[in-house]
């Protein structure tokens, strides 16, 4: 199977007045597995239906390789897709499922029952082709999808938050089913879902969009490493934010003060975005990166507070800290399970540690 590159280039759709996308514009390499992320109303879905054929846009184009398929319909643009409703014909066997999208192309019968079972081979279900959809499981029945979207070899796969009717456990593993399969084929897949921790996990890249427009190309870990914008970061993961100000520069660190006169010193070198001289900031706090200590003990970053709740969630334990001295601002910090974070109970007095390389600012008029 041969992958291909797909090029979004100013791509914009809109009904009516409303803007559903605005001016997108994606590279995906061949081979690559690139998620469309976002919440409800972003403009993922519509993007990709855009790629897929079955809604035209108001402006810009769409390339697979060379060829600009942007008018072209559906059929012609020798697309895979799938569903998150899996589309699977009721009436049709598993087997005859799968072998729909090679008697549309008039493949030869010997070739389509070759195909099919190295398909029904390749997502591990070769027991199941004389079944009906109805007797599978949903994830069975998912799978059955996306072989039946790769059985006759797509350059390009196209999935709808495909995963989102399966309970969690099973929703985890068929991610890693889909992965896997994904690496094998080579395929070029563009996947939508809502779910962060499903595009963190299984993207090469992940497009986060926000209200029709690209908020941040990246990988997992620069998404989730070096936000962009304030709401890349509190969509990618758990972000906390306070209110801040700029009160000077030592060397190349940023001293930020916050409210009760906690400072903080920010290393100025690609962690702060979009400030150009401005002074009020927004500063941004991964939970998992905070420690705790006994109120006064000292040490650079200390942001004093008080806990308010401490909560138990398995395999860390979440603290909720009302901090610099505000009745707005309550903090998250999230601690490994274990004694060290035991010895911490609601109504301590403490200082939050801040890891001077995990602190990003952002201008307070860019929220």
């Amino acid at each position: 199977m041969k992958s291909a590159c797909v090029a979004v280039r100013d791509l914009s759709k809109s009904y009516g007045p409303a803007t559903a996308v605005s001016g997108v514009s994606i590279n995906v390499r061949a081979g690559e597995f690139l998620s469309l992320l976002g919440p409800s109303g972003s403009g993922k879905t519509t993007l990709l239906m855009m790629i897929a054929g079955f809604e035209a846009p108001t402006a810009g184009a769409i390339h697979i390789d060379d060829r600009d398929i942007t008018e072209l319909a559906p059929n012609k643009r020798n697309i895979g897709m799938v569903f998150q409703r899996y589309a699977l014909f009721p009436h049709m066997s598993v087997a005859d499922n799968i072998a729909f999208p090679l008697r549309m192309r008039r493949t030869p019968k010997a070739e389509i029952r070759r195909r099919v079972e190295a398909a029904l081979a390749l997502v591990q279900l070769e027991e199941y082709g004389g079944r009906l959809p109805s007797q599978l499981s949903g994830g069975q029945q998912q799978r059955i999808a996306v072989a039946r979207a790769l059985v006759f070899e797509p350059p390009v796969l196209l999935m709808d938050e495909p995963l989102g009717a399966l309970d969690k456990t099973l929703r985890g593993h068929i991610q890693s089913e889909i992965k896997r399969i994904q690496q094998r084929v080579g395929d070029t897949v563009i996947y939508v879902t809502h779910d962060q921790e499903e595009a963190l996990t299984m993207s090469d890249r992940v497009a986060v969009l926000s209200e029709g427009r690209l908020a941040q190309v990246g990988t997992p870990i620069e998404l989730y490493e070096r936000p962009q914008t304030p709401f890349v970061a509190s969509f990618i993961g758990k972000m906390n934010f306070i209110a801040g100000e700029i009160r000077g520069y030592d060397g190349d660190m940023v001293v930020v003060e916050l409210p009760g006169n906690a400072k903080l010193t920010v290393p100025n070198g690609g962690r702060t975005c979009g400030l150009d001289g401005k002074r009020a900031v927004r500063v941004a706090l991964r939970p998992e990166r905070l420690r705790l200590q006994p109120r006064g003990q000292g040490g650079p970053n200390a942001i004093p507070g008080t806990i308010e709740t401490a909560i138990f969630v398995g395999s860390f334990h979440l603290l909720l800290v009302r901090a610099c001295a505000s009745a707005t601002e309550l903090l998250q910090v999230q601690l490994p399970a274990g004694e060290g974070a035991l010895r911490f109970e609601r109504g301590d007095e403490v200082d939050v540690l801040a890891e001077a390389a995990a602190i990003r600012l952002f201008a307070t008029a860019s929220a």
